[in-house]
């Protein structure tokens, strides 16, 4: 029910930034879960960027500005690209 509600009837995002870090480090972190499980959920979701339109992908393993830096500039790039074709210089 839950897949078939988010497939059906939300939105979907025009823009998806992934923060990636290596299990070893999101273990370290959070302490949740095991390393196997973090490292199979990581795979899928660097899978799934495969397959989606306006993913990006963010390297978390750095520092909390080095981070922040890097979403800024996805969004950012990710905008001018509208912008660009809103106005018809994508085409």
């Amino acid at each position: 029910l839950h897949g078939f509600i988010l497939s059906r009837l939300y939105p979907k995002p025009d823009l998806v930034i992934y923060l990636d870090a290596p299990a070893e480090i999101l273990f370290e972190r959070k302490g949740e879960g095991t390393v196997e499980s973090l490292e199979r959920r990581r795979r899928e979701y660097l899978e799934l960027g495969q397959v989606l339109d306006g993913f990006a992908v963010v390297d978390a393993s750095r520092s909390v500005e080095a981070v922040t830096r890097d979403v800024a500039a996805e969004i950012e790039a990710y905008s001018r690209g509208r912008a660009a074709v809103r106005e018809g210089v994508g085409s």
